[in-house]
């Protein structure tokens, strides 16, 4: 663990899920984003972070509630894993910024608990993930053109329990086609997403077996929420949007 000096307590750029674990980010060269995670004290984490090929040098920081920071990545590099252990219970932020890079990058955090069969956890989100590639695969091959969305906040992810809805807080999107999908992992029996337009009290509702898929073209404050049924009562689900190509 590293300690830096001290600033302000920072704002998280996207509100997100209080189970959130998994964030991916499109990020312009030079550009920071935060997110925020209650974290216990005692307990050692690693975060995994990750820059797509565009992605040339990340930087990670870990800083307490007074803006402290207590853990930096490695410097220069594409992929980094930071590891840490907090000194006491609170809420914590975690920040990424785009350093150095030949254009936009998708670049993303992993945190993990180093507790229990920590990972079997790391093994989950990666179903999950890969149930993402292949469904942009599967839509390609059907002459559905999708990539991850160019801005902001393309992908959330965390453990959910059956009978508790995994949400993403609200993302604004404009004008165009987009693609919302909820994917989880291998214990994931039925999976339901509903998705909230402008707080209206009307959802729409999109279900499958492990992979859940809703297109909208309306711009406006979207709200998705996951919930499912899992062998074992939980499973790794994550959002990721998309835009549609023409």
């Amino acid at each position: 663990m590293s300690v830096g000096h001290s600033e302000a307590p920072a704002r998280a750029t996207f509100a997100t899920h209080e189970d959130c674990n998994f964030w991916m980010v499109a990020l312009q060269p030079q550009e920071t984003v935060a997110f925020t995670r209650r974290l216990d004290a005692g307990v050692r984490y690693r975060l995994f972070v990750m820059g797509d090929p565009h992605a040339q040098a990340v930087r990670c920081e870990v800083l307490d509630s007074l803006g402290r920071v207590i853990a930096v990545g490695d410097e220069g590099v594409r992929e980094t894993t930071v590891r840490f252990t907090p000194n006491a219970t609170g809420v914590y932020t975690l920040r990424l910024s785009l350093r150095k890079s030949t254009g936009a990058a998708h670049c993303s955090m992993l945190l993990a608990a180093e507790q229990g069969d920590w990972q079997a956890a790391v093994k989950h989100w990666s179903d999950a993930l890969s149930r993402v590639q292949q469904t942009m695969t599967a839509l390609e091959a059907q002459g559905v053109s999708v990539a991850l969305a160019e801005q902001g906040l393309c992908m959330v992810g965390g453990l959910a329990s059956a009978g508790r809805a995994f949400t993403v807080e609200q993302l604004e999107l404009g004008a165009g086609a987009h693609l919302w999908a909820a994917a989880g992992d291998n214990r994931v029996r039925a999976l339901t997403m509903r998705l909230q337009r402008d707080s209206k009290q009307a959802e729409q509702v999109a279900s499958g077996k492990r992979l859940a898929l809703h297109a909208v073209s309306s711009e406006g404050m979207y709200a998705p929420a996951v919930s499912l049924e899992a062998e074992g009562g939980e499973a790794f689900v994550i959002v990721a949007l998309f835009t549609v190509r023409k």
